[in-house]
C-alpha cells in the first residue's frame, strides 16, 4: 500500500514539474524572424474600378483584355458571326461594357433567331470571363444594332442569374 502511494505521489510531482517546466519554453517556429525593414501598406483598392479582379487569378477587365477576348469569339472556327466582322470600339462604363461593331455586324439580323441567339450567347460567354463586368450591350459603327429578334441596345447580364431564369420560366408559362 505504500508502494502506491509513493508511486502515486511520483507521477504527481513529475507531472506538475513537466507542466511548469515547459510552459516557459518557446519553440523555435514561435520566434519572429528579425526584419530589415518594415513592409509599407498595400496600396488603397477600389473595388469598383472595373479592371480589379474579385478573386487572384482571375482576369482583370481592361479594354485591350475585352477587345483581345472578342476577337477571339470572332476568329473561332464555325463562330456564329457575319463573315468580316470586328470590333471596332469596347468602352466600359461601371459594370457594362459596350461592344462597337463594324457594319458587317448588321448581317447578323438577317442570319434567324436561332443564329442570333448563339452569337449573343458566345459575346456574353466571353464577357462573363470577367468578373467586374455585369452587363453588355451591342452597337454598330456607333448606333444601336437592329434586330427583330432581340433589343441588343439595352444592356443585358452576360450570365445567367434565378432571377432570370425565373422570369423566362414564368414567360414561357403564360
Amino acid at each position: 500500500m505504500r508502494l502506491r502511494n509513493y508511486s502515486a505521489a511520483i507521477a504527481v510531482g513529475a507531472t506538475l514539474f513537466l507542466m511548469h517546466g515547459l510552459s516557459g519554453c518557446q519553440m523555435a517556429s514561435d520566434t519572429p524572424a528579425p526584419s530589415a525593414a518594415p513592409t509599407p501598406p498595400p496600396p488603397a483598392i477600389d473595388k469598383t474600378d472595373p479592371t480589379f479582379p474579385t478573386k487572384p487569378g482571375e482576369p482583370s477587365a481592361s479594354v485591350d483584355a475585352i477587345k483581345d477576348a472578342v476577337a477571339d469569339a470572332l476568329a473561332r472556327p464555325n463562330a456564329p458571326f457575319p463573315e468580316g466582322t470586328h470590333l471596332e470600339n469596347c468602352t466600359l462604363d461601371a459594370d457594362t461594357a459596350t461592344l462597337d461593331f463594324n457594319a458587317k455586324f448588321n448581317a447578323l439580323a438577317n442570319m434567324g433567331e436561332s443564329t442570333e441567339s448563339l452569337a449573343q450567347k458566345s459575346l456574353r460567354a466571353t464577357l462573363a470571363k470577367f468578373p467586374s463586368i455585369q452587363k453588355m450591350r451591342v452597337t454598330v459603327s456607333g448606333k444601336p444594332f437592329d434586330s427583330q429578334a432581340t433589343d441588343w441596345n439595352t444592356p443585358f447580364s452576360v450570365r445567367d442569374t434565378p432571377d432570370a431564369a425565373d422570369q423566362s420560366s414564368s414567360d414561357q408559362r403564360q
